[in-house]
């Protein structure tokens, strides 16, 4: 264990799943582990990271296929569509953002009333 004041060590866990508590209910469980997960390769220096699909799915206990209702290919989607990071539409290229964007009024109404009201990231 490092050598740290224990409550450097509670503020620091209390900013990343404050973080997820917004994000989870917007783009669902799968999706925010695999935003915090590659956040978390981000802040540790790393720049490229290769993953197989199948182990990805393996890594946060969802399932592979080759169908269209994929579980890892729809979470590393809803990454796109809710502004988390981008997808390349030429190659599997996935660029993650460093900070959560702002949260509109309406994909706010998926945020718990008891969450939306502390959370900084909704547009007002």
């Amino acid at each position: 264990m490092p050598n740290q004041p224990v409550t450097m060590m509670h503020t620091n866990l209390h900013q990343t799943n404050k973080r997820q508590n917004y994000i989870t209910p917007i783009a669902g469980p799968a999706t925010s582990l695999m935003i915090h997960r590659f956040a978390t390769y981000i802040a540790a220096g790393e720049t490229w990271i290769n993953f197989e699909l199948a182990d990805l799915g393996k890594t946060f206990g969802i399932g592979y296929n080759n169908g269209t209702n994929n579980p890892v290919i729809r979470s590393l989607e809803r990454i796109d569509r809710f502004g988390f990071g981008r997808l390349d539409p030429v190659k599997p290229l996935l660029k993650l953002r460093t900070a959560i964007p702002p949260i509109s009024r309406r994909l706010a109404e998926r945020i718990p009333a008891y969450l939306s009201a502390t959370c900084p990231y909704i547009v007002r």
